[in-house]
């Protein structure tokens, strides 16, 4: 749901009528939907470059999608690596969002 959009993020839910804080819970500073969630946020991006450093040569930040296609087309991870950084972005994903909603 994280990778299409369809995580009930602060824009989701005002477009369903559904009234929450709009600001993004983990900087405070900017509307929350899921391209700022993942990972135009400061605080998630922090989390992504420093656990894949291979994000730190992004000159914008990635949104969940194109990380992931960052991944697919990278010619110098094998298999493995890539498999790995699925892994982990998956985990990340998560975590934001748990974090997000606690």
């Amino acid at each position: 749901m994280a990778r299409i959009g369809k995580l009930k993020t602060a824009d989701n839910l005002q477009l369903r009528g559904i009234q929450v804080p709009l600001n993004c819970s983990l900087c405070s500073c900017h509307l929350e939907n899921h391209s700022h969630l993942f990972f135009d946020c400061d605080f998630t991006f922090y989390i992504l470059k420093n656990i894949l450093p291979d994000f730190n040569s992004f000159l914008f930040r990635p949104s969940l999608p194109q990380a992931l296609d960052f991944i697919e087309n990278s010619v110098n991870f094998n298999r493995t690596k890539k498999e790995f950084c699925y892994l982990v972005i998956s985990c990340i994903t998560y975590h934001i969002w748990r974090e997000r909603n606690n």
